[in-house]
C-alpha cells in the first residue's frame, strides 16, 4: 500500500476476516476514505487511470452512522462482485447520518491489468463503530473474506 493510503486507513487483524480502521477529518471525509480504502485494498490501481471510465449514482440509506456506513460499503462491493466495476473516484454529492447520495467513476475489472488483493465476500455489521475520535472521525468495519 502507498504511504499516503496509510494516513486514511489500516488494515488491523481480526480472525479469518479483513479489518479497516478509516479516519476523515469529518463525516464527508471519513465515508469517501472508506471507499477509497475498500478499494484500495480490493483491488489496488497501479500505473496509469484507466481510459475506459463510466459514472453512476450511488445512495444509500441506514437507521445511524454505522449502518449506513456499512450500507454505503456494500453499494461499493457490489459494483465489484455483481458489475465487474472497480471504482476510482468518489464524489460524495449529500449525506446525513440516515442517508448519502454519491456520483462514483468506474471501469471495467480487466484481471490482465488489476490484481485483486484481497477476495471481499460481504461487509459485515460485527464491531462496526462510526464516530468522532480525536479530532475528526473514525471507522472501523470487518469484512468477510
Amino acid at each position: 500500500m502507498s504511504e499516503t493510503s496509510q494516513r486514511y486507513f489500516r488494515v488491523f487483524e481480526h480472525t479469518a476476516d479483513l479489518g479497516l480502521e478509516i479516519f476523515g477529518a469529518d463525516p464527508q471525509a471519513l465515508f469517501v476514505n472508506a471507499g477509497r480504502a475498500l478499494y484500495e485494498v480490493l483491488v489496488p490501481l497501479e500505473g496509469q487511470p484507466p481510459e475506459n471510465r463510466r459514472r453512476q449514482r450511488i445512495e444509500a440509506q441506514g437507521e445511524d452512522w454505522a449502518d449506513l456506513m456499512v450500507n454505503w460499503l456494500r453499494e461499493l462491493l457490489y459494483l465489484f462482485n455483481g458489475d465487474q466495476q472497480v471504482v476510482i473516484a468518489i464524489d460524495l454529492e449529500s449525506l446525513a447520518e440516515n442517508a448519502l447520495q454519491a456520483t462514483v467513476t468506474t471501469t471495467d475489472f480487466d484481471p490482465d491489468q488489476y490484481r485483486v488483493e484481497f477476495e471481499i465476500k460481504a461487509v459485515t455489521y460485527h464491531q462496526v463503530i462510526v464516530a468522532p475520535y480525536e479530532d475528526g472521525w473514525r471507522a472501523r468495519v470487518i469484512f468477510d473474506v
